[in-house]
């Protein structure tokens, strides 16, 4: 058993990652992590800068932990659903962008994960981490 964390190296995916080492403790599971490639040309960030911030996290973890790269050709979507099947994961985390009833939306990404896991979907924003 596993639990699946879509990372991209944003404020949200550091409290979805704080969330799924916790919930990986709790249970004794693995942790797997589907690195994203950056999401567009106009995204400040690089897939390098991402990594090198989930090493940094995961050098400290206290359990055991594995990543698969997404490439910019792949549906992230796609490759952290298949990733869940495949490892029969416990649980999917995702990190989502604080907003409001207002102003919530929920991006591509993340709704086809929420609608087609395979498995429960454990979501935080950075605010809920404090």
């Amino acid at each position: 058993m596993a639990v699946v964390l879509s990372y991209h190296g944003n404020r949200e995916s550091e409290a979805a990652l704080d969330r799924a080492l916790r919930i990986a403790e709790a249970r004794g599971s693995t942790l797997v992590v589907v690195l994203a490639s950056k999401s567009d040309e106009e995204d400040p960030r690089t897939t390098e800068d991402a990594e090198d911030r989930l090493w940094r996290h995961l050098g400290e973890a206290d359990v055991a932990f594995e990543v698969r790269h997404a490439s910019a050709r792949e549906d992230v979507a796609g490759t952290v659903l298949e990733t869940a099947r495949r490892t029969a994961a416990d649980c999917i985390v995702l990190g989502l962008r604080p907003g409001g009833s207002a102003r919530a939306v929920i991006g591509p990404t993340a709704t086809r994960i929420l609608l087609d896991a395979p498995c429960p979907v454990v979501t935080t924003t950075p605010h809920a981490q404090s």
